[in-house]
This record gives C-alpha cells, sequence and structure tokens, in this order.
C-alpha cells in the first residue's frame, strides 16, 4: 500500500484499542526504557561524581552535582520512554502520545517515590528518635527518650566537678527519665542524692538542662521544618518537568509516526479534507 503525507493512522480500527486509547504494551515498554535509561545515567553520573570527589571538591558541591544530575537524568530517561512508548505504537495523533508519555511518567514517578519515601520512612523514624529524645516539650516515649544519646550526652555534661555515688551514664539517664516525664521535682531531688547538691544548687542545674533540652528541641524543630520545605520544593519541580518531558517524547514520537511510521503494515485511512 503506498503511503503518502495525506494518510494517518485509524485509531478506531486498529486490533487491540478499540474504545480506548491507551496502549498498554507500548506503554511498558517505554517504562521499561525509562528505566534502563534512568540505570545508564545513573551509572554514568556515579563515575562522573567519583572522579569529581578524587579532587578537592566540597560536600555541598557534591551534592548540588548529584541533585541536578538527578533531575537531568529523570528528564532525560521519560522524554526517552515516552518517545519509545509513542513511536512503537500505531497512535499518529500527539495527543495520545503525550498521553501516554504522561501515563509513563506517573507509573515511573510512583514507583521511584515508593522507593524513596521508604528509605525515607526509615530514616524519618531514626530521625524522630533523635528529636523525640531532644524535645522535652514533645515528650514522645520518655523511656526511649531518657536513653537517647544526644540527651544523655547534655545531662551528663551538667555534671562536671560533681562527684557521683553512681556511674555519671546512669545518673544521666535517671535525670533525663524524669527529665523526660516532666517530673522536675523528682530530677532535682534524685540529682541532689547523687550529687550530695543542696535543693537550690540541684533546681539551678536542673532548670540549665531544660534550657538546653528546649534548645535542642527547636533546633531540630528548624531542621525539620526547612528539610520538610526543601523536599515539598524539589518534588514539586521534579513531577512537573518529569510529565512536561514525557508529554514532549510522547508528542514527537506520535507525530513521527505520521510521516516515518515503524510499522509499515498499519492500517491508513484517507485523512479528511
Amino acid at each position: 500500500m503506498e503511503r503518502t503525507t495525506n494518510y494517518a493512522y485509524d485509531t478506531t480500527v486498529h486490533e487491540g484499542h478499540t474504545g480506548h486509547q491507551i496502549c498498554w504494551k507500548s506503554v511498558a515498554g517505554g517504562l521499561l526504557v525509562t528505566l534502563l535509561t534512568m540505570t545508564a545515567f545513573t551509572g554514568l553520573g556515579m563515575a562522573i561524581g567519583g572522579i569529581s570527589m578524587s579532587t578537592e571538591t566540597s560536600a555541598e558541591n557534591a551534592g548540588i552535582f548529584t541533585g541536578a544530575w538527578f533531575l537531568v537524568t529523570a528528564l532525560v530517561s521519560l522524554f526517552a520512554g515516552s518517545y519509545y512508548a509513542a513511536r512503537v505504537s500505531a497512535f499518529r495523533a500527539p495527543k495520545v502520545g503525550a498521553a501516554n508519555g504522561i501515563l509513563i511518567a506517573a507509573l515511573f514517578l510512583g514507583f521511584f517515590l515508593y522507593q524513596s519515601f521508604s528509605a525515607v520512612g526509615a530514616v524519618g523514624r531514626a530521625a524522630g528518635s533523635l528529636i523525640g529524645g531532644a524535645a522535652t516539650a514533645v515528650g514522645a516515649t520518655a523511656t526511649a527518650a531518657a536513653q537517647n544519646p544526644t540527651i544523655a550526652n547534655m545531662v551528663e555534661d551538667q555534671f562536671t566537678g560533681l562527684e557521683l555515688r553512681s556511674d555519671a551514664k546512669t545518673v544521666a539517664i535517671g535525670v533525663a527519665n524524669r527529665l523526660m516525664n516532666k517530673n522536675y521535682e523528682g530530677a532535682k531531688n534524685y540529682l541532689a542524692y547523687q550529687a550530695n547538691l543542696t535543693p537550690a544548687e540541684a533546681d539551678m542545674r536542673i532548670a540549665q538542662m531544660r534550657a538546653e533540652a528546649e534548645r535542642l528541641a527547636n533546633e531540630a524543630k528548624e531542621a525539620a521544618a526547612v528539610a520538610l520545605k526543601s523536599t515539598g520544593w524539589s518534588l514539586f519541580i521534579l513531577v512537573v518537568l518529569s510529565a512536561l518531558a514525557s508529554l514532549g517524547g510522547g508528542f514527537l514520537g506520535s507525530r513521527l509516526n505520521l510521516a516515518h511510521p515503524m510499522n509499515e503494515s498499519v492500517v491508513l485511512t484517507t485523512r479528511p479534507a
């Protein structure tokens, strides 16, 4: 059958797509190409990053390079995967190609974010333990917080110059446990007994510990707020740019299907005048 620019793909009669315009086989293929491209560019980034780290490179510059490389890698991978999916499908309408590209982006980002959030969840639980231990105001689990090294070390720092009846670590945990339970009177009496202090002296040290714990809690909350803000903006930019890259790849692939189809046996119909 002779093919000219006056012919177009007839999606209504193409087998397997009657009633809808999503080609799941093409989408699956495009997703695999996306993952393959992502793997290749990630390996290249690791190689380039390794070369850069061998020189005098600051941690900040290394972080910027990693973030920028990941963004470029994701965009190139999604463009390539969406373009491939459009080219191997029988659809010629650019809008349909773009729609299939968006689906590839959604599946890819869903997979990636699931993996990322699983890792972040593990880190978040560890960070939550630290924040909970540092924050007397937020409470959390008192016993676990008292055992936290941040709190224990902070309390132990207040024992400088004191002769304790028990081991410093044991006393630090005992004081921290009472502080976490907001039993300030008990913490004062316990410290006074262990260090042979007057109630006034013990009360002064307990006040210093409370102030330091509150400072640590505020710093932890501010750091968490900044991290959450940065993560939110980064995620928003990633999703928007990824969607645009997938739209572009699918759109271009479908347009090329009209002029240069990969499958010469597709059904052709006369385009309406």
